[in-house]
């Protein structure tokens, strides 16, 4: 197993797609990374979201991974706070 940190983005240009990605965006999601990593062939992404719309907006933009799991998590009790972990698999 071969850990890598950095931007995913420039990571997939021009290489085979690793096996998975974590992704644990700001609150604004991952913007430009749904089109590249829809575009690499990845086959499975775990996205970590503490924003439930621009998790929503990310996973429209990526239409060939599909949810195959999902997990709220209330790491913040008492408050309108929450984390969001998706496991998303290629489809086909």
């Amino acid at each position: 197993m071969t850990f890598q940190v950095g931007d995913a983005s420039a990571y997939l240009v021009g290489r085979t797609p690793p096996d998975l990605i974590v992704v644990n965006p700001p609150r604004r999601g991952i913007g430009p990374l749904a089109a590249a990593l829809e575009e690499s062939g990845v086959q499975r992404v775990l996205y970590s979201s503490c924003n439930a719309r621009s998790l929503a907006d990310d996973l429209a933009r990526m239409p060939s991974l599909s949810v195959r799991h999902a997990r709220l998590f209330d790491m913040f009790p008492q408050t309108g706070h929450h984390e969001v972990m998706v496991d998303l698999e290629r489809v086909g």
